[in-house]
């Protein structure tokens, strides 16, 4: 939803933070430059990490009528730091031995992407919900405080 959000209102809002799902909507629907600081399990099952190819089986939210978009975070995200005025490359910080802290330099718009390594459909720093059948949840960052920090940053032009 924060996806879609950013794309089809960034004038309204300072930042947004997609969690699981960043690779849901298609990227080339963004007009703005709005901050993003995404995260994605890097073995997420239902919003899988490397995309499916946009098979469709679900309409989309912003391109009516189309099938759903289902890319890759990695393909999405650099997308994203294009349209945010970033340059091409992405800088990875190791924040712990399973959260990795991907970043784009020179932005318009700051973007980057928490990687929860070996994590699941879950939120980092989160409780476990059902008996794990979303996979791991990476418990040595808390991505709540990570956001709310970086929301404090976030100005809206």
């Amino acid at each position: 939803m924060a996806t879609w959000i950013g794309q089809s209102d960034s004038e309204r809002f300072a930042a947004i933070v997609p969690g699981g799902g960043v690779n849901l909507v298609d990227p080339t629907f963004q007009r703005f430059p709005i901050p993003i600081y995404a995260y994605h399990g890097t073995k997420d099952e239902f919003a899988f990490y490397n995309g499916i190819g946009g098979i469709p089986n679900k309409p989309d939210p912003v391109n009516k009528g189309k099938s759903a978009f289902f890319g890759g975070v990695e393909d999405v995200m650099t997308y994203w730091a294009k349209v945010n005025g970033c340059q091409p490359t992405f800088t990875d910080t190791k924040l712990t031995s399973d959260a990795i802290l991907r970043s784009w330099a020179g932005c318009q718009a700051a973007t980057q992407v928490l990687l929860a390594v070996d994590g699941g459909h879950t939120f980092p720093g989160g409780a476990t919900r059902l008996d794990g059948t979303l996979g791991k949840t990476v418990t040595s960052v808390n991505m709540a405080d990570l956001m709310l920090n970086w929301f404090d940053t976030q100005k809206k032009a």
